[in-house]
């Protein structure tokens, strides 16, 4: 799934739990970093798939993040 190609409605938000968390374009550690999130930051999730999350947050950086490092609540991981 393409970050930039979001579901029609978000799953719900999230915390980021981690002191800083790399916003990927693509759900791999190889791939290019596009932005970071900081402790405590709650995001919009629009997917969740294989320990990875297509987030965006209220400055509209989009990308996907390890579910490792959220705290997803409600939602399945």
């Amino acid at each position: 799934m393409n970050a930039m190609t979001l579901p029609h409605m978000a799953h719900g938000t999230a915390v980021v739990t981690g002191d800083r968390l790399n916003v990927r374009a693509d759900p791999h550690t190889s791939a290019a970093v596009v932005g970071q999130l900081v402790a405590s930051e709650v995001v919009t999730v629009w997917a969740v798939d294989d320990g990875w999350a297509i987030v965006q947050n209220v400055r509209g950086l989009t990308g996907w993040a390890s579910v490792q490092y959220l705290d997803l609540g409600p939602l399945v991981a």
